[in-house]
Order: structure tokens, then sequence, then C-alpha cells
């Protein structure tokens, strides 16, 4: 039985768009065993047609493989590589009927399909260019340095990765969690060459020691700071760390934990947190060339025994210094105000520029009036109940007098409304006043923005939030008498938020006028802790 009928029948049905019934005529011959060249490239069209590359692609090589010297199977495959987007697949098989072939006109269909496969594949390899992969080295350590945490940057891919485990540089900043604490330390170190220079450590009570982990490297560290519940490894560290200058060292305890070791040498800012200081704390010695002292609920334990050392004395130790916070702190300075005389002489502090004292109660008021301070520019007293309104209102007057170039003054929640004016007209260069949540009087901004006498000329920065007296006429009288009188400054930045009683009518003249007007009644987490009111409405 010949298959030249069926396979005319095939070629029928495909010109007449039949694939299915070509198809399974092209089938049956195969399956007769009549196998040639021309029926598998017939076939391989129909599958085309059908949508079936695959197995297009499959007919076409047997086509090849039934005529190895004939370039229609060749040809047939490019055609169908190209359409499944494998130009690189389609250039061989162009490649291999071109080798077979004289004819001008199929070299010259060779020739255009080339031409196509070489602007398909241009295309892909421009689609598929990674350029975070190809970025050059430089940029790549912009973008480290911006991102700070190496390991987030080798997990981009596996350029970064080599990139980044192949640059020390990256990392030497350490923070050490509860989290396999002791491969962590040993993988940075390691990648660091042994140069890490900041080291943070989270360690809670029951992590194991890794303090001795740090020694090959102690010399580069510059940065030590420990959030630990029990300072005993750390302040052993620390210790070792005591021949090295440190340029910011930070000591905190989850719970008040005694403090009975020396300091390491500290060149810039020391920071204690949660700490109880012994009657005579040796530990403070070696702080030479202090610039920033931050302590936050640090206390000074009374003796009996022994006579206390004084803070006053401490800061002796670092007349260098040039910013100094205390937040809720407590020292045993036991001795009167008036009492000032022989070795309780005010040390001179003549780069201090900055004092924030928070909650700490009758301490603050003696603590300013015994210290020297001829730069202090900045001074900041925030959190004194109404009940120590008897010890700070009345020496505010006798405190600005000493501190006549002082800036900015902050008095948040502090009970000194009554001698606040007193104050204020010891300071003519002062420039920013916030007394946010104070208790203010009516005549405060009648005072303020008054010309006889004019208070504060140099002022250009108020801040009145949550003080409940405040209302839109008080504000708006002040700031049109200080732009009234070519004496003051003008008022450029204006703080209302949580002034409740503040008209909204006023606030579009206000910000005509000043630069910058904040007036936010109440924060998104207010409005949500504050009681729903239900609006009934009653039809009359």
């Amino acid at each position: 039985m010949s298959w030249k009928p069926s396979f005319d029948r095939a070629l029928v049905a495909y010109n007449s768009t039949k694939y299915d019934e070509g198809l399974k005529l092209l089938d049956e011959v195969i399956a007769s065993g009549k196998e040639h060249a021309a029926v598998h490239h017939l076939r391989s069209q129909v599958l085309e047609k059908l949508g079936r590359p695959k197995d297009a692609l499959k007919a076409a090589k047997r086509v090849i493989d039934l005529a190895p010297d004939s370039t229609k199977g060749y040809i047939r495959s490019a055609k169908l590589f190209m359409l499944v987007s494998k130009p690189s697949s389609a250039l061989p098989m162009l490649s291999l009927a071109e080798a077979r072939t004289k004819s001008a006109d199929v070299q010259a269909t060779i020739a255009s399909l080339r031409g196509s496969a070489l602007a398909v594949q241009a295309a892909l390899d421009k689609a598929r260019t990674n350029y975070v992969q190809n970025l050059p080295l430089e940029i790549f350590h912009v973008i480290a340095t911006h991102v700070g945490n190496p390991v987030r940057l080798s997990h981009v891919c596996a350029a970064w990765r080599r990139a980044a485990l192949g640059s020390p540089a990256l990392w030497r900043s350490l923070v050490v969690g509860k989290n396999r604490p002791v491969e962590k330390i040993k993988w940075f170190i390691e990648l660091s060459d042994s140069h890490l220079d900041t080291v943070r450590l989270r360690l809670p009570e029951n992590a194991p020691d890794v303090h001795h982990l740090f020694f090959p490297c102690a010399p580069s560290i510059r940065t030590l700071d420990v959030l630990t519940s029990s300072l005993r490894a750390a302040l052993r560290f620390a210790k070792e760390c005591t021949e090295y200058e440190l340029d910011h060292f930070r000591l905190a305890s989850r719970v008040g934990t005694p403090l009975a070791v020396h300091l390491p040498t500290v060149r810039h800012t020391l920071e204690l947190e949660n700490l109880i200081i012994p009657a005579s704390p040796a530990g403070f010695s070696p702080i030479h060339g202090l610039r920033i002292l931050r302590l936050s609920n640090v206390m000074q334990a009374p003796s009996s025994s022994e006579p206390s050392q004084k803070f006053i004395g401490l800061l002796g130790h670092c007349p260098e210094i040039e910013e100094l916070t205390l937040r809720n702190c407590l020292w045993w300075d036991d001795y009167p105000p008036d009492d000032i005389d022989g070795d309780d002489r005010p040390p001179q502090l003549a780069r201090l520029h900055s004092i924030a004292l928070e909650s700490c109660g009758h301490f603050a008021v003696d603590f300013l009036f015994r210290i020297d301070t001829p730069s202090l520019v900045s001074l900041d007293l925030r959190n004194y109940p109404a009940s120590f309104r008897p010890s700070i209102s009345p020496q505010l007057a006798l405190l600005a007098a000493r501190i006549p170039q002082l800036q900015h003054l902050r008095l948040s929640a502090s009970p000194v409304c009554d001698k606040l004016l007193d104050a204020l007209a010891q300071l003519p260069l002062l420039r920013t006043l916030d007394v946010a949540r104070t208790s203010l009087t009516a005549n405060f901004f009648a005072a303020l923005g008054s010309s006889a006498p004019l208070l504060c000329p140099a002022l250009t920065a108020l801040n009145f939030s949550r003080c409940e007296v405040v209302r839109g006429r008080h504000v708006l009288e002040l700031v049109r008498a200080r732009l009234a009188t070519t004496v003051a400054a003008p008022v450029d930045e204006l703080v209302l938020d949580g002034c409740v009683n503040v008209e909204p009518e006023v606030l579009p003249w206000l910000r005509a006028k000043v630069e910058r007007v904040s007036c936010v009644y109440e924060t998104k987490t207010e409005a949500m802790r504050a009681p729903r009111h239900r609006h009934i409405t009653v039809a009359v």
C-alpha cells in the first residue's frame, strides 16, 4: 500500500485548514510503517498550526534524522525555535542548513531568519540583564553604607553575597542577641578581619559567656553598648577594655545593678542606665576628656560609714564635657545651697553648652547653682510635679541671672509659672521657649507681647503644647505685638499641639504670619484612648 494517496489527502486538508483531519491521515501513514521525511515535515507544519510547538519540534527532528543532507529539517527546526523564543538554539540550525545548500534563494531565506534570530536574541539579552549583579563595587558599598545590614545584602543575589563576604568594612558593626550569639560573633570577627568597630550586646540573663570571644579585636572597638539583666560578665568585658579607648560606651541594666568596677576610658560619650553607684564610686575616675554624659535611672547608694562622693566632684574629672543629661537620677549631695566655699567651689565647665534634667527632684536646683557654665546655651527642665514648686519656682530668676547667655529654655511640665516672667527678663538672648504642659496665665501672654519692657527680643520659637489656658486671642495678640515692633525678632515657629481651646478661625491668620505653625488638637492614639460620645439627634 502506497503512502502517497494518504499524504496527498493530508496536504489537501492542511491547505483547507482542516488540521485535525490532516494530522489523523499523517498518523495513519506513520503507523503503517511508511516513514518519509516529507510526511514528518508536513506533520510538523500541522502541529504548529494546532498550537503544539514542542510536538512540532520532535517531528522536525525526525525530518533531520531521515534526511540529514536536506536543509528542510534544519530550517523547519530554526523557525520553531524562534516560535518558542529560543533564538540561541535556532542559530546553530541555520548554520547547519547553510552548510548544506548552494541555492541563492535558500541562502537568502537563511540570512533573513538569522537576522531575525539575532534581533530576538539581543532583545532577550537586554531584558535578562541583571543590573543588580552587574552593579559596580563602588556603588554597592554606597548602598551597603545606607542599609547597614550586610546579612540582608548577602541575600539579594550571588554577586552581592560575594561582594559582601569579601568586604571586611561591612562587618564591623555587630548586634548580638539571644539567637546563636557564639556563632554570630565568630562569623562577624572572621568576616571583619578581627576589626570590629561597634559592638552592641542584648543578652538575656541565661546567655552564655561570649565576652572572651571579643578579646582578639578589642583594640579596634570604639563603640560598646551593653544591655543585659546580669552585668557580671558585661563588666568583666568592660574591665578588659579599660586599656583601650572607647569613643562611645553605654552600660544599661534591666534592673538596678550596683556598679563596682572601673569603667573603660571613654573619649566622647558615656551612657549609664538603671545602675546604682557606690558611695565612693571609683569607677568614675578615668573619664577625662569626656564630651557627652547621659545618666538615666542612676542613683547613689547612701553610706553611713564613709563620706559620699558628691556628683559635683565627679564632674571635676571631665572638665571638657559639652552635653549633660540626667533623667530620674538621685545623688546624695546633701549640703545646703548657700554652702559654697573651700573645696565646694563650683567646678569650671567651660565647654558645657547643654544641660537636660528630667525628674531629678530637689537635686536639680542645687546642682545648677553649684556649677559654673559660661558657655551654657540650652537648659531643659522637665517633669517636675507641683510639689516641687517651693524649691524650683523661687530660684528660677536667680538661676537665669547666672546664665544670661542662654538661648534655648525648656520647662515642660514644670511648676514655674509664677516666676517665669522674672526669669525671662534675665535672658535677652533667648531664641527658643518650650513651656509645654505648664500652667500659664493670661498675664504671661500679655507680658511676653508687651514692648514696655520687651522680654526676650531674640525669641523666635514658642511651644505652648497642651497648655489648657491658651486661647486663640492670646496667641494672636502675642504674634501681632511682636510683629509690630522693630526691636523684637518675628516669631517663625509656633507649636500649639493639644491646645483644644485655640479657635480654628485664628489658624489661617497665624499660618500667614508665622513660617511654621503646628496645631494638632488630638493625635490618633489620643483619639482612640478617649471615650466615645454618642451623638443623639432629638426631633422637636
